[in-house]
């Protein structure tokens, strides 16, 4: 299954110091049919897009640590992965149960850095910040003792750190969140938010339950001048069934200034 490009130009409310690429997948679902095959073509597809930043907006397991395969050859393929500012993630609901401590543990390892309701400063130029998803109830305690925090408590903590470091209390600000139902969390004080987890539906007419359910299930929204770029991707890989009608598995690049 082809995986295509899509590019997006973004202008930030916030001033950004030069400009910078990032890259955003979601929806890997390490443990599905033909995902760990699929691997080291989606990491090369990536470092030819030549990114600063590369962002994983969550699902990258699917549900399951055990399932994985060969979960020492995914690390090392992602380790791969040539992002020079860094790789940063958001946990999606089917990264959760009872083997996500092993999870953690295999993003460490993969040189993946794993945002939970947390921030990262990068370059001193742009704060990326990574949001714990918003379990649906059906999952119960799949992330353990870790809650969803609410976003005005996370800024909180954002502004402590940069003004603990000196630095401009205005940096830009990158959400990667997982369900692009949660983009009402996010008003002036982000510049960019990144989803995955629709898939845009897969498979026709599913889309069309998917576009009525949020205000987008893929592409680029922004609301008005004063809220941030929304992008919702479709994934790279599908859930469950391993087919796509009417949607297609992509990549995005996301060109800030």
């Amino acid at each position: 299954m082809q995986i295509r490009t899509v590019t997006y130009e973004v202008e930030f409310q916030r001033s950004l110091e030069g400009e910078m690429t990032i890259v955003l997948i979601s929806d890997l679902h390490l443990g599905e049919v033909a995902s760990e095959r699929r691997l080291g073509r989606i990491v090369a597809q990536i470092n030819g897009l030549n990114p600063d930043i590369v962002a994983i907006a969550g699902d990258i397991f699917n549900d399951d640590f055990h399932a994985l395969r060969d979960p020492e050859g995914a690390a090392a393929l992602l380790r791969g992965i040539n992002a020079p500012l860094g790789v940063f993630a958001c946990l999606g609901n089917h990264d959760t149960g009872p083997t996500i401590g092993l999870m953690k543990e295999f993003l460490v390892e993969s040189n993946i850095q794993l945002l939970n309701d947390e921030h990262a400063i990068v370059d001193n130029r742009l704060v990326v910040i990574g949001r714990l998803d918003a379990l649906p109830p059906w999952t119960g305690d799949g992330f353990g003792d870790m809650r969803r925090r609410d976003f005005v408590y996370v800024m909180e903590d954002v502004k402590a750190d940069l003004a603990y470091q000196g630095l401009p209390l205005d940096l830009p600000v990158v959400v990667i969140d997982h369900n692009p139902a949660n983009i009402g969390e996010y008003g002036s004080n982000v510049d960019l938010a990144l989803f995955g987890h629709t898939h845009s539906g897969a498979l026709f007419p599913i889309s069309l339950v998917t576009r009525a359910m949020f205000v987008i299930d893929r592409g680029h929204f922004r609301q008005d001048s004063q809220s941030p770029h929304i992008i919702v991707t479709q994934g790279v890989h599908v859930w469950s069934i391993p087919l796509r009608v009417g949607t297609r598995n992509e990549i995005v690049v996301v060109n800030v200034k």
